[in-house]
């Protein structure tokens, strides 16, 4: 296990425009057609960024990436309110979303398109029952919830059946594997690590890592978000609580933990307000979501501070109209910082040229085109 730390030069996306670091360089428009961000959006952090003799969006100039507008997919929220079910967190799989509804503690499955396949659970604490907030993770593999009032990671399979059910007061997050195996992350060590891999039958295979050196006390990391590279076996997890990577190995039992420098500091563990009078003890810069997105690569939805300086106390931007992203590759090396032209966004995914997000403003969920300007041409994948 290996803990990195790199510190990324700094450079600032200007409105409408891709710059260089230096600022000096020439400025290419979009070309005709291309959606960028409207120009009063960027031009205002870019200001603020730059009178801060600070920026955000390194290396703007070679690798930013500029979403077009984004447009409810009908179909699919129309199925949701028929249906009745309530979004909280999702999960995108190919063509398919997982819908975790938190508040009738259940969750189901989705085509893209908008067709509902099946749903899966209830109020209660026994097989196939929850007690409290559920999320989890959809692979080609199977599906994980995890209910952590009830300290309990389960598997349910592309059919809706549920196949596993792991009981582990640590568990907070996990990831189906081929062959019905699962990978649960805990918060503590119980079984010899953070990580661990049960087969089939719910037995333990090998548990693994040690993250007792990121503990921030009085906090944790708790993990809830998780990802798998299906052809490597390599899992990326991490917390809402630190700006840590954490990337296994399940062939060679190992973990690496890798560290993003941001361009600002954040608060000391504490309360922090909002003007609304509301609190919450939160440590920042937050991560929101976790998803495999393009180019394979891992990409971390984070919350940034307020122009003044100040974090809000919830997992939403209030002042912004748009959204951060990182994206990092399978190594742990930070690669770029990317925007979603959309503020207040609770869950964000990724499948085959679109982005998923859902709003915190109307709970519907929005899809927005991926577009990647290369200086001269943007392409749609």
């Amino acid at each position: 296990m290996a803990l990195r730390s790199a510190m990324i030069p700094f450079c600032v996306a200007a409105a409408a425009t891709i710059c260089g670091c230096s600022g000096g360089e020439e400025v290419t428009s979009p070309p005709s057609g291309f959606s960028p961000l409207p120009a009063d959006t960027l031009t205002g952090v870019t200001e603020w960024m730059m009178s801060s003799e600070r920026g955000l969006w390194e290396d703007s100039h070679h690798r930013q990436i500029i979403l077009g507008e984004g447009e409810p997919p009908q179909g699919l929220n129309e199925a949701l309110l028929q249906n009745l079910v309530f979004v909280k967190t999702f999960s995108i799989n190919g063509n398919l979303l997982a819908v975790f509804d938190a508040y009738q503690h259940q969750m189901a499955l989705f085509h893209l398109g908008g067709e509902m396949l099946w749903s899966f659970g209830s109020q209660g604490e026994g097989p196939g029952h929850y007690a409290g907030s559920i999320e989890g993770t959809l692979t080609g593999h199977g599906l994980t919830i995890r209910d952590s009032s009830l300290g309990k990671l389960d598997l349910v399979d592309n059919s809706g059946a549920l196949r596993l059910s792991l009981a582990d007061p640590g568990a907070q997050t996990g990831i189906a594997l081929a062959d019905g195996r699962v990978c649960l992350i805990s918060s503590w060590d119980n079984n010899g690590g953070i990580v661990s891999v049960y087969d089939s039958t719910g037995g333990l295979e090998s548990s693994f890592g040690d993250d007792s050196g990121m503990w921030d006390p009085p906090s944790m990391p708790y993990y809830r978000f998780c990802v798998l590279h299906e052809s490597t076996g390599l899992t990326a997890f991490a917390s809402y609580k630190h700006t840590f990577i954490c990337i296994a190995d399940l062939n060679a039992g190992t973990v690496e933990f890798h560290s993003r420098e941001y361009p600002f500091e954040s608060p000391d563990f504490q309360e922090v307000g909002t003007p609304e009078g509301t609190g919450g003890i939160r440590v920042f810069p937050n991560i929101n979501s976790m998803f495999i997105g393009p180019d394979g690569m891992i990409n971390i939805q984070v919350l940034v501070p307020n122009r003044n300086g100040d974090f809000a106390a919830a997992l939403v931007n209030y002042d912004r109209d748009y959204t951060v992203v990182d994206r990092f590759n399978w190594n742990g090396d930070y690669l770029d910082t990317y925007l979603v032209p959309m503020p207040r966004i609770g869950s964000l995914s990724y499948s085959e040229g679109f982005f998923y997000a859902r709003s915190y403003d109307d709970d519907l969920i929005y899809r927005f085109p991926f577009q990647r300007y290369d200086g001269s041409s943007a392409a749609a994948i």
